[in-house]
């Protein structure tokens, strides 16, 4: 299991490391529940194309489980060195963005704002 091998599967941009963000902090919260990927869609606000691509892709890194049932159930089993490199990365994500964030702010600041 290896949550590097699944994100090595993605592009590096913003938009897909927030959304991988928003669907393991769903999957970290339900640990060891079957959730559908209509559910995700629904507490993540994210689109039914872009869960499926990250859970797909979760899946291929051994990240997750499913049951390959009609429609696919998926769960985290909470493997501790996977939820280690979970905390890791989501972490990471919330510095980035608040990085990005409070610069944007001091540029505002310093220019006059737009």
């Amino acid at each position: 299991m290896s949550l590097e091998k699944a994100l090595s599967l993605f592009p590096h941009d913003t938009a897909t490391k927030m959304a991988m963000r928003d669907v393991l902090a769903l999957l970290v919260k339900y640990r060891e529940e079957w959730l559908t990927p209509a559910r995700i869609v629904i507490e993540s606000g994210l689109t039914p194309e872009t869960v499926t691509l990250l859970l797909d892709g979760l899946l291929q890194g051994y990240v997750v489980k499913t049951d390959n049932a009609q429609p696919p159930m998926y769960r985290f089993d909470g493997d501790v060195g996977v939820a280690l490199e979970i905390d890791s990365f989501v972490r990471r994500i919330q510095f980035e963005r608040a990085h990005v964030e409070m610069n944007v702010a001091l540029f505002r600041r310093r220019r006059g704002g737009v």
